[in-house]
């Protein structure tokens, strides 16, 4: 798999759900800052094959006579656009716009190739469901048309989507002038893209800390708080931020749904539980405030693992479960209802056998392979090795 963290990829379950205007948006919007390099591949079972859809077809399938096909595309003879999805993206801004036709067995290599027109770190915005199998973008997401809705009934979905579906970072909803998300939602910040995923993110904070003697939130971390500085970093992947605190008068500065305990004194676990009565999605990536610089990838992978699951936690380096940096379902809610009212208190009651068993819940561990950006804040020296190591930056 080649980790092309700087590509925003689109892909698609159904046709006409706007991928190419997203893509387009999103070029326009980009332009003025980055060069930005617009790319679209379209897969070939073989070469000099008839198309998959059958009938006449476009002639890309059956005009392919190597392994792959890479060219550059521009605004034709006229000045037109000649209806051509490639160059719809270079009017929208892009600086250049490649079309790769590769044979779906040689796609590694027609991407390698692709790549290597591309300066390294550019920023990149691909059409495409197929290439997914062969990297890791930044960030993958698939249109569709609303599951409830006439059009979806009658939609059949694409292959090429049905073998990716599982790597999505988000699905997103056509409603025929708009997305479940905007494209100015959508930020690269010249290395890596942020946009929001499937879930709603609750920042546990508000509670005194009995090593650190005072509210380790509110602690002054370079330009602004801890607080603040977990906002910044976890803000950009959700649509849905709730802070969650024992009381909601402490945070109000921050101008934030803030989420009260619903029972004072009770821990983080009724954090948990407030935050995803509350939440919008069906899913909600926890974090403690304190947890400074979780990277973008540990929380795609977690949410990406999360579907078919009740909750997620990730594996620290001695095997132990990470219970407030994890995925919880709303399906939990009884559960942790229950815990908590026969005194549990400790967020790991969640894992309980015999609560599994009886409400149902179905649990993940994920072993990351890289946990040397880890670090929390629990003592004053936490504190100030953080800090320092902020400073020296």
């Amino acid at each position: 798999m080649i980790h092309v963290p700087n590509m925003f990829l689109i892909g698609a379950a159904h046709r006409n759900v706007g991928k190419t205007e997203f893509a387009c948006s999103l070029i326009k919007r980009l332009s003025s800052n980055y060069p930005v390099y617009a790319v679209k591949v379209t897969p070939v079972e073989s070469a000099h094959g008839e198309c998959p859809r059958g009938g006449k077809g476009c002639g890309v399938c059956s005009s392919l006579d190597s392994d792959y096909c890479l060219t550059e595309e521009d605004i034709d003879a006229s000045g037109g656009l000649a209806g051509k999805d490639t160059q719809r993206m270079k009017e929208a801004g892009a600086v250049k716009v490649l079309w790769l036709r590769v044979l779906r067995s040689r796609m590694e290599d027609g991407v390698s190739a692709l790549l290597a027109r591309i300066p390294k770190g550019a920023c990149i915005v691909c059409e495409s469901n197929t290439v997914r199998s062969v990297i890791d973008p930044g960030y993958f997401m698939i249109i569709q048309h609303p599951a409830s809705s006439q059009a979806a009934k009658n939609a059949v979905l694409k292959e090429t989507c049905a073998r990716v579906m599982h790597l999505a970072d988000r699905y997103v909803a056509f409603h025929g002038d708009h997305w479940d998300i905007s494209p100015d939602s959508c930020v690269f910040d010249g290395q890596v893209w942020r946009a929001p995923l499937d879930v709603s993110i609750a920042i546990l904070a508000g509670r005194k800390s009995s090593r650190m003697g005072e509210n380790k939130s509110l602690l002054k971390y370079g330009q602004s708080t801890v607080l603040e500085h977990t906002i910044g970093r976890l803000g950009p992947f959700t649509d849905d931020l709730l802070i969650g605190a024992g009381s909601s008068n402490d945070f109000s500065f921050l101008k934030l749904r803030v989420v009260k305990d619903e029972k004072p004194d009770c821990g983080p676990l009724m954090g948990i539980l407030s935050c995803l009565e509350q939440a919008q999605h069906e899913k909600v990536f926890f974090s403690a405030c304190d947890i400074l610089d979780i990277p973008f990838d540990v929380i795609r992978l977690l949410v990406r693992e999360s579907r078919g699951c009740d909750i997620v936690m990730p594996l620290d380096s001695e095997g132990r479960p990470e219970p407030l940096m994890a995925v919880y379902s709303r399906n939990a809610i009884a559960a942790i209802r229950k815990a908590l009212s026969a005194g549990k208190k400790k967020v790991t009651s969640i894992l309980d056998p015999d609560l599994a068993e009886e409400f149902g819940l179905v649990f993940k561990m994920v072993t990351l392979q890289d946990l040397s950006w880890y670090s929390n804040i629990n003592t004053r020296h936490d504190y100030e090795k953080a800090v320092y190591k902020k400073e020296g930056a």
